[in-house]
């Protein structure tokens, strides 16, 4: 799966929370498609956590969110279980950062905005 805009070849980077911590993904699995098994079971290591260097997976945490976790540090950010891919999850992200006014990273800015 090719999603526009992103460039396989290319690091994104997208900030995760209003402290900057940011999560830091290789663009030749922004296609993989998003799947949500049984409550509780990883479904796939997504990017790695700029912070700490620790790897993000995706955790189903209810019929409608799912949790993304960083095993190392703990952090945890619930998100929708409505996106269908990695790249949906990222302009997920970066459109929550845009809104909420959060300082992306200067690696940030390549991330393409949905219309």
């Amino acid at each position: 799966m090719t999603i526009e805009g992103f460039d396989p070849r290319q690091t994104y980077v997208v900030v995760l929370t209003e402290f900057g911590e940011a999560l830091k993904v290789r663009g030749w699995e922004v296609g993989k498609e998003l799947a949500f098994p049984r409550h509780g079971e990883q479904v796939m290591s997504i990017g790695i956590h700029a912070v700490c260097e620790g790897v993000i997976s995706l955790r189903r945490a209810s019929s409608t969110h799912a949790v993304l976790l960083c095993p190392t540090c703990q952090l945890r950010l619930p998100v929708t279980s409505r996106l269908r891919s990695v790249g949906d999850l990222l302009i997920h992200l970066e459109t929550v950062a845009r809104e909420r006014g959060w300082q992306p990273p200067i690696d940030a800015e390549n991330l393409p905005v949905p219309v």
